[in-house]
């Protein structure tokens, strides 16, 4: 009876170690999936919205954002209203509940695609991407300089990780409020965070710069994609997206089945 019960916990901290295991290799991209999956229902809601209306737009997201930033959880609930400015509380308790998003952002070159939300605190940015504070609204007129920043290196979620694969003459698309823009980088450059001239208006432009973290993973520098708006192009077709979250899942059912499999045909021989 002795011999039976090691040979049981010997199989089952063996199959628990294997699925452990494959639960690690597969977090990354399930976890990016459902970021992913999350922030284009932000986006197309936003559209929707902000197609038939000029008032402010909010999304209400779970309080836990604050704290476990990188978890992105399938079923958390957000919801995307109108609300005016006046009547908006977005605090409970001191704590951040609601964020308004100003718009989107479409950077074909490296497929990201991104709400983008007032202010850049961690539950901003665990969402999206945000417009930093004290620099111009996102209006598209000349004479104006937007500063629109994102995490890289995230283990739930892309954001800006692939940013300094932009290179000059790419271009990238900002939606708000029902105002389409497009913008060519003319200007990719690495700065302390100390260096804060670099975002100079120009009369004659109209200009919106990217900003991220780098090196990767180390972040004592910040990479910076300039880009000036040039007249309307028409978006790249959105790519077809390979869904990780079944891709993992199936991994894992995949994993197990086939160890399983092996077990019950051991244990008949």
């Amino acid at each position: 009876m002795l011999v039976i019960k090691r040979k049981w916990l010997k199989r089952t901290i063996t199959a628990l170690i294997f699925i452990i295991g494959l639960g690690i290799v597969s977090f990354p991209f399930v976890s990016n999936a459902m970021s992913q999956q999350q922030q284009h229902r932000m986006i197309d809601t936003y559209n929707d919205v902000s197609r038939h209306s000029k008032q402010v737009v909010v999304v209400s997201t779970s309080k836990l954002s604050k704290t476990l930033a990188w978890f992105k959880n399938p079923f958390q609930k957000f919801n995307v209203k109108k609300v005016d400015k006046d009547k908006r509380s977005n605090t409970i308790n001191g704590m951040l509940t609601q964020v308004e998003m100003l718009g989107t952002i479409n950077i074909p070159n490296i497929d990201v695609k991104l709400p983008i939300f007032k202010g850049t605190a961690d539950l901003q940015l665990s969402e999206g991407a945000g417009l930093m504070e004290k620099t111009s609204p996102l209006d598209g007129k000349k004479g104006s300089h937007s500063v629109v920043t994102a995490h890289r290196g995230l283990p739930g979620s892309k954001l800006f990780t692939d940013l300094p694969k932009l290179k000059k003459g790419d271009r990238f698309f900002i939606n708000s409020k029902g105002k389409k823009m497009t913008y060519k980088v003319d200007r990719i450059k690495t700065i302390k965070p100390t260096e804060l001239g670099n975002f100079a208006k120009d009369d004659r432009y109209n200009y919106v710069t990217l900003m991220t973290c780098t090196p990767y993973m180390i972040n004592s520098h910040r990479l910076l994609v300039r880009g000036h708006r040039i007249p309307n192009e028409k978006e790249p077709a959105a790519k077809k997206q390979i869904s990780w979250l079944w891709i993992g899942l199936g991994v894992i059912i995949a994993g197990g089945a086939t160890y399983g499999g092996y077990r019950w045909y051991k244990k008949r021989r």
